[in-house]
């Protein structure tokens, strides 16, 4: 994949945006050729710069989805639904792995499963770390819509909403 400066890019859970090629020597290896990464929707969980080198960039980043492939991400006919992991440890433990897995379908089925159990379990809060782990995911699932849709964060974090 060839990647160019102000293209959206996903690395880990999280939006970054190309903002230039740098040539660096870091750890007293030879110079090489870095993309530059600004997250593209700053927040609690992460801000600032990123460096990839411009060889591994296929290992470490990858193009945010098309336009398209948002809207089938949110087909409501998708197969796989997750289930409710009673035990807290295993079910926090299980997101964390979908999260940091990138798996943009995974993190619907996520948001979903909370967004479920928050409805079945009225009388039952979600714990503060459920909590988080269904914001990380709603949050990717925005910052995603708005750079693959050139929507603002606030715009596409309401049409996420009215999907899930």
């Amino acid at each position: 994949m060839s990647y160019q400066i102000e293209d959206y890019v996903l690395k880990g859970a999280d939006v970054y945006r190309i903002v230039g090629v740098e040539e660096r020597a870091l750890g007293g290896l030879p110079p090489e050729n870095y993309f530059v990464l600004d997250v593209a929707y700053p927040s609690k969980h992460k801000q600032g710069m990123s460096y990839i080198p411009v060889s591994k960039a296929d290992m470490s980043i990858r193009p945010v989805p098309s336009e398209g492939d948002i809207n089938a991400l949110f087909d409501a006919n998708e197969p796989g639904e997750l289930e409710w992991v009673d035990n807290r440890n295993k079910r926090i433990n299980e997101a964390r792995g979908i999260i940091s897995s990138g798996d943009l379908r995974q993190i619907v089925r996520l948001v979903r499963i909370y967004r479920k159990r928050s409805a079945d379990v009225p009388d039952k809060e979600l714990s503060t770390k459920d909590r988080e782990m269904e914001g990380r995911c709603f949050d990717l699932l925005s910052h995603v819509m708005a750079a693959s849709c050139d929507l603002s964060a606030e715009r596409s974090s309401q049409l996420v909403d009215q999907l899930l």
